[in-house]
């Protein structure tokens, strides 16, 4: 299995404004994650995710910035406190599990699609003991812009631990996106298990370290883009480097490096540029920080990545070119064996009237996945809301095994 990647974070001199606009200047303080990789080993997602965290003795501070898949906007059917945001649309998720012997059952949970719904519990995973009644105290904001969906929440950490969050401390912590699964850690086996979180250490000495730029990798070049800042009160030197290996880890296909060295809040930005071209091969991205002075490991990550089928990150670029199409699949759900299964089917009303073309009413049909044709349930969407119209379709009891789409009409 790959190393869990880990990560130093300082605490914030100021928090964040969660209200606002996502502005890169109020998260200078953080650092960030990204290369997002396919769970249980596979490569970085070809659609570009940073994740930004920071934190005080009262809360932590989470940022995501998601490049969209598609220019269409995420669609979110499920829009209320605890409800199953994680299913039939995009999401982000992340974890935190306290490190520490008397207190290293616990893991907990969080769940946000792009209407800023919330799903959040307490687990115990050695027990299979999920409390899905726990609600902290969290705060969250979505921007949409034509790029990207963006998130910014604020949770309470005196409620993940009576002390809040404090240097010296050592949790647990995984950052992830979904769909399809992807982490940046990402081991084998499930989201909540912790042996497949990375190490999170909050650290007083740690600077800001940012990783905003990986992707260029999935298109066989090593152009990595990153932002420290000296968090400490003397003048420290770092090392940022970025290696890449083949398949076989003494196949070195690409190395670069820099030092650098900052006063006390000074921050720069770094690009780690490597003429070598690897395209059509799968292999390894390491990203690595310490500091010159103490030799100490502030950061680093071990990620696979594929560019046999080159051109990914152009693949997206395109996409997000292109005029964004009205959303006519609006829900996917499967159906297991003899359970009964019902499929929640979302209009995104809002969006619709965004492109003036809202329908005096809203139907919908669901069929089997690769059977357009063959329509098994219809009807018409009731309006709950200003912004969104909905109903339940259920599929008869002789529908077979198999994964049905729901299209709006």
């Amino acid at each position: 299995a790959p190393p869990v990647p880990s990560i130093c974070v300082a605490p914030c001199a100021k928090a964040p404004d969660i209200e606002g606009p996502f502005k890169p200047e109020e998260w200078q303080d953080a650092c960030a994650v990204n290369g997002l990789a396919v769970w249980s080993g596979g490569s970085i997602l070809c659609v570009p995710t940073v994740v930004y965290f920071t934190y005080d003795n009262g809360n932590a501070y989470i940022a995501y910035r998601c490049t969209k898949s598609k220019a269409g906007w995420w669609r979110a059917p499920n829009r209320f406190r605890d409800s199953e945001v994680y299913l039939a649309n995009d999401y982000i998720e992340f974890f935190f599990s306290p490190d520490d012997p008397d207190r290293a059952l616990v893991a907990y949970q969080f769940c946000v699609n792009a209407y800023g719904a919330i799903y959040d519990c307490r687990n115990i995973p050695a027990f299979g003991l999920k409390e899905n009644g726990y609600n902290n105290r969290m705060d969250v904001k979505v921007e949409e812009t034509a790029t990207e969906i963006q998130f910014k929440i604020r949770v309470s950490a005196k409620e993940l631990d009576k002390l809040g969050f404090q240097p010296g401390q050592k949790w647990l912590a995984n950052f992830c996106r979904s769909w399809p699964q992807c982490g940046w850690s990402n081991r084998t086996g499930s989201f909540i298990d912790r042996p497949a979180m990375g190490l999170l250490s909050l650290d007083q000495e740690a600077p800001a370290l940012q990783w905003l730029e990986v992707n260029d990798v999935l298109d066989g070049k090593l152009n990595v883009r990153a932002a420290i800042k000296n968090t400490d009160k003397e003048k420290r030197s770092f090392a940022l480097a970025a290696s890449v290996t083949g398949e076989n880890a003494d196949d070195r296909l690409a190395d670069a490096s820099q030092t650098v060295s900052l006063n006390p809040g000074e921050r720069k930005e770094l690009q780690l540029l490597s003429d070598k071209v690897f395209a059509g091969k799968r292999g390894h991205l390491e990203l690595l920080c310490s500091g010159v002075e103490d030799k100490k490991v502030y950061y680093r990550q071990y990620v696979r990545f594929d560019n046999k089928q080159a051109g990914g990150a152009a693949k997206v670029a395109e996409a997000l070119k292109a005029d964004a199409p009205i959303p006519k699949e609006v829900a996917v759900a499967a159906r297991y064996g003899q359970m009964a299964q019902a499929v929640e089917v979302c209009a995104d009303i809002w969006y619709l009237r965004r492109l003036g073309q809202v329908p005096a009413k809203v139907a919908a049909s669901v069929y089997p996945k690769n059977e357009p044709e063959r329509v098994v349930a219809r009807r018409e969407l009731k309006h709950f809301q200003k912004d969104y119209a909905m109903c339940r379709l259920d599929l008869p009891p002789d529908a077979p095994f198999g994964t049905y789409v729901a299209k709006v009409e």
